[in-house]
């Protein structure tokens, strides 16, 4: 069927389907662009401007790519306000940029943000958080002191730089594991997105940008109520529960389960990397520019391994994010894990611990293998698993659902297994 030339004119002119496409949410915007050759070509321009990582985080960045750069080699995430802006299309004129990152890397990052940001930025130390008088080095080399809902330091920057009626400034919060333990401590299933190097990710895209809810997490640890405020004031419907038919609904935005990063309900941007891969391997300025050997090629985002489970709280009525962290010295990075995944990784790591002592082993591998291992361990897992494990369930009935596993039984079964693959024998 041929389009009206009306129509035609329409989806052939950006500065009238920019201001339909504006105001239509990403499924709407999704479902429009299968409609017709000539409406995919309009919404794919759209999307190109709409979702410019470059250019949102221009805002705080004088060279966002040298940035994106520098999330490549130290592994830091974009989240909080600045990374829901960004998917919501949208921007909050006094909000600020929350950067995570570990330990190791904060020094870097931190100097970075006052030698490269661009925007005059100078350290603000009565808005820090776990700061003493001192340099910055001297402060994330002890970090043990400070605990707050997993963050150990807050390094707070403010632009020197003229910007509109706002001052730009910049939190470099320093997690005690990783970006995405923190991230999944949020108050609110709102602000559960991050922005890497490789793409943006939104947790709970379908409560958040197709029916503005925002569920309310039990975070343990501190008082969120003025953020949920602020996300109420902003026009997000605040929930603390949900009916047990949501909870078990296929189609729930909210539906009690064990997810990943990048499974089939989270919505992923992807972002062009050519530059990233360009930049990585040439860059020479010196002690900051070094470039890092990482764990994982470029191609592969370490947060997108990561999983966890959304279950009811058994203190209360809330929600609340289940997981353990994958901490074994031979990875590079710390991963969050479901249930599912963390009894099965167990074992695959009591392997690899004997076969590390072995006498007849002669090669332990370099972190990069194990890593790598990772993701296929990840892949295996999803495609396969039928553990369905509950929130509350506990390690001796998880151990007995396991044999019977086929995601289990893959992981063992695979030519020479995973595990045998990141040793090399005599």
């Amino acid at each position: 069927m041929s389009l009206s030339p009306m129509l035609t004119e329409f989806l052939n002119r950006d500065c009238c389907y920019d201001s339909l496409f504006d105001r239509c949410s990403p499924a709407t915007l999704f479902r429009f662009g299968r409609t017709c050759q000539l409406a995919r070509r309009a919404l794919k321009d759209y999307s190109r401007r709409a979702y410019n990582i470059n250019k949102h985080l221009s805002r705080f960045f004088t060279e966002p790519l040298e940035f994106r750069v520098l999330q490549a080699q130290t592994n830091a995430v974009v989240s909080g306000s600045t990374a829901l802006q960004f998917m919501d299309r949208t921007l909050y004129e006094e909000s600020d940029l929350d950067l995570y990152v570990t330990c190791p890397y904060a020094a870097q990052v931190c100097d970075w943000v006052i030698a490269y940001g661009g925007k005059g930025y100078v350290f603000d130390l009565s808005k820090s958080y776990g700061i003493e008088e001192g340099a910055i080095d001297n402060e994330v080399s002890n970090w043990n002191s400070y605990r707050w809902n997993r963050v150990t330091r807050v390094f707070n920057f403010k632009s020197t730089v003229p910007s509109g009626a706002n001052v730009l400034k910049i939190q470099v919060i320093v997690t005690m594991s990783s970006p995405m333990d923190c991230m999944l401590g949020f108050h609110s299933t709102v602000v559960m997105n991050a922005i890497t190097y490789r793409a943006a990710y939104a947790l709970y895209p379908k409560g958040s940008f197709e029916e503005h809810r925002a569920l309310v997490c039990d975070t343990k640890e501190v008082r969120h109520e003025q953020a949920i405020e602020k996300y109420k004031r902003r026009g997000w419907d605040i929930q603390t529960a949900i009916s047990e038919d949501e909870q078990s609904d296929l189609l729930s935005a909210f539906r009690f389960e064990n997810r990943w990063v990048a499974d089939e309900k989270t919505w992923v941007i992807p972002f062009d990397i050519d530059g990233i891969s360009e930049k990585n391997k040439c860059q020479s300025d010196g002690e900051h520019a070094r470039t890092l050997a990482r764990a994982l090629p470029l191609s592969i985002d370490p947060f997108s391994l990561n999983s966890f489970s959304l279950f009811k709280a058994p203190e209360n009525a809330l929600v609340e994010m289940k997981f353990t962290l994958l901490k074994p010295d031979f990875f590079e990075h710390r991963y969050t894990a479901c249930m599912d995944f963390s009894l099965k990784m167990s074992f695959m790591f009591h392997m690899i611990q004997c076969m590390k002592s072995n006498p007849d082993i002669a090669v332990f591998p370099e972190s990069r293998k194990c890593d790598l291992a990772m993701a296929s361990w990840k892949s295996i897992c999803m495609r396969d698993c039928t553990c369905n494990m509950c929130g509350d369930e506990d390690e001796r009935s998880g151990h007995a659902r396991l044999s019977s596993c086929p995601a289990f039984s893959a992981l063992f079964s695979l030519p020479g297994n995973l595990a045998s693959s990141l040793f090399l024998e005599n």
